[in-house]
């Protein structure tokens, strides 16, 4: 079943990148991560041999939740190394919403997360992670939401899907 779920992730994830991809392709040169890069660096996509990139699709606000443009989840630790803000390769985030596509600089991300986050408030409850530390029950990990709009702000580039 755990297997299934993964699976079914990784699917909605290629799909994500799949979109992002034929979105730049016509203006850039695209190369995709290969697993192992995707897996233990954190990136997605290389543009023009100069950034890489790691994309986000939109995510729910809890398992059980609907899928909510209005707010992203960062991972500060993942399951087994650094996660994708800390110890990831990317120079930017590309986060999904309805109809854009927000390019944040990774960097400029730490920044924000670390001010935002400096009171280290924690949570057990998906519900109530915004700006605060939440660690899935039985995990390491260690995550918070983030508002769009506030991304958006952060942003270097906004996309528009066509």
């Amino acid at each position: 079943m755990l297997k299934n779920i993964i699976q079914e992730y990784f699917k909605k994830g290629q799909e994500k990148e799949n979109e992002f991809v034929s979105l730049i392709n016509k203006s850039f040169i695209v190369k995709k991560a290969s697993q192992e890069k995707d897996f233990k660096e954190h990136w997605d996509i290389e543009v023009n041999q100069s950034f890489k990139i790691d994309i986000k699709g939109i995510k729910k606000d809890w398992r059980g939740g609907e899928l909510n443009e209005n707010i992203h989840w960062i991972e500060i630790r993942g399951v087994k190394d650094e996660g994708w803000l800390f110890g990831g390769k990317a120079d930017y985030i590309a986060f999904e919403t309805v109809d854009y596509w927000i390019l944040v600089n990774r960097l400029i991300l730490i920044n924000f997360i670390s001010d935002v986050c400096k009171h280290k408030q924690r949570t057990l409850d998906p519900k109530d992670a915004l700006y605060k530390l939440y660690t899935r029950k039985g995990r390491q990990d260690v995550l918070t939401k983030v508002k769009t709009i506030d991304l958006m702000f952060l942003s270097e580039k906004i996309i528009k899907k066509v």
